[in-house]
């Protein structure tokens, strides 16, 4: 089938020139593409975290020696310390859907984002988390945001980076700090005395170098997804309805 041509001027600037024409199976294939894509980038930036704070084969670790601490062993040089050492959490704002105004500021909530509103409460970069509703899920910003009262926010890095402090916290299991209750929910006063191996901050910055690209490389194909998507959700309702006439479309023989 001859491909429709986008009407969606902000998707072309976000979709590869080769793609300037498209059809409903194109636009699949792409989202799926992008969504393995990021998968993959995501798995890389997980597993060198793992390889240099979990089995400590950081560059240079063969020269330094592990040692006995209070939370079990770790290298040489490293703290051990509480997780309130290196970050400070603190509780998101309320915003009823009814007080959302327009604009293009990231409202996140502990499933993520949940809408837009035309004001920030904290700047960029930002790390949310789920404090009641969904646990155990971690978000990097990249865009001054509105964290909702369901969410915990890092108010201060304290000179931690925030990549490294990124997989620090997606590697702690926030959900077994779920306090007793009907509704799922976790203390940040709790989660601030979890014990921690705190690793240098020069080696901490090393590990952000490597992954603010491919950070930066999920954003953008997030980006073209959520473009994509609502293309997608425009297009399929005139395709089922009729509205988009595609009977005189050329179809190349087989």
């Amino acid at each position: 089938m001859k491909a429709i041509e986008a009407e969606n001027e902000d998707l072309k600037d976000v979709l590869p020139k080769t793609y300037g024409r498209f059809d409903a199976k194109t636009l699949k294939e792409l989202l799926e593409n992008n969504t393995k894509r990021i998968k993959i980038l995501e798995e890389m930036a997980r597993s060198l975290y793992r390889e240099w704070f979990v089995n400590f084969r950081f560059p240079g670790h063969e020269k330094v020696k592990l040692v006995a601490s209070p939370i079990g062993k770790m290298p040489d040089g490293w703290t051990a310390g509480a997780l309130g050492d290196v970050v400070v959490l603190q509780r998101g704002f309320d915003l009823p859907e009814r007080e959302r105004r327009s604009g293009s500021v990231p409202v996140i909530s502990s499933s993520g984002i949940t809408g837009t509103h035309d004001t920030a409460r904290v700047d960029a970069p930002g790390i949310v988390t789920g404090r009641y509703g969904t646990l155990g899920e971690v978000y990097f910003v990249c865009e001054p945001f509105w964290p909702l009262n369901t969410t915990l926010f890092v108010k201060d890095f304290k000179g931690s980076d925030p990549y490294w402090l990124l997989y620090l916290l997606r590697s702690m299991n926030f959900s077994r700090q779920n306090a007793a209750g009907a509704v799922p929910g976790i203390n940040r006063n709790a989660l601030h005395l979890l014990g921690v191996r705190i690793a240098p901050r020069e080696l901490q910055a090393r590990f952000g170098s490597l992954v603010d690209p491919l950070l930066q490389q999920i954003e953008l194909m997030q980006r073209r997804n959520n473009v994509l998507a609502g293309q997608r959700d425009l297009l399929l309702p005139r395709l089922i309805s009729g509205e988009l006439d595609v009977s005189r479309l050329e179809v190349p023989a087989g």
